[in-house]
């Protein structure tokens, strides 16, 4: 009898763990990205920025990680979101992406300032302006870091 009891406690345990294994799983697959920038050395982020620029179709559709300084821009009727990503080893001092809001993004209050430092997550898009096409990140979620 108490071998039985020892046993059914033994698997209980066992499944109350597995369950809680899961969901920790699911609660951290909404941070997961595919490049995260803000993980890599800053003599790596900017040539991957510009290499986006250039061969476009592998980044389309991908979930990024960036941090930078935060500039706002209006042009003909369009409001540019920019991100400008230093980088360190002297080559490409800076590069700006541009990033987009949607009615889902998930923000502080006020953290849209010129000079902000920010880390923006999102999915990589394309969109025309001028007949050209150019890559977005279409953000999700914006915070100070």
């Amino acid at each position: 009898m108490l071998r039985r009891l020892v046993s059914a406690f033994a698997l209980i345990c066992l499944i109350v763990a597995l369950l809680a294994g899961c969901a920790e799983e699911a609660d951290s697959s909404a941070d997961e990205v595919d490049i995260d920038f803000t993980s890599m050395s800053d003599t790596m982020v900017g040539p991957l920025v510009i290499n986006m620029f250039t061969a476009p179709d592998g980044f389309v559709g991908q979930r990024v990680r960036m941090s930078g300084l935060y500039e706002f821009h209006a042009v003909q009727g369009y409001t540019f979101h920019l991100l400008t990503v230093v980088e360190g080893d002297g080559c490409c001092d800076a590069v700006m992406f541009e990033f987009q809001l949607n009615d889902e993004t998930e923000m502080q209050e006020g953290v849209l300032q010129n000079g902000t430092n920010l880390e923006v997550t999102g999915t990589i898009r394309q969109f025309e302006f001028n007949n050209n096409l150019f890559l977005f990140l279409d953000a999700d979620e914006i915070k100070v870091s």
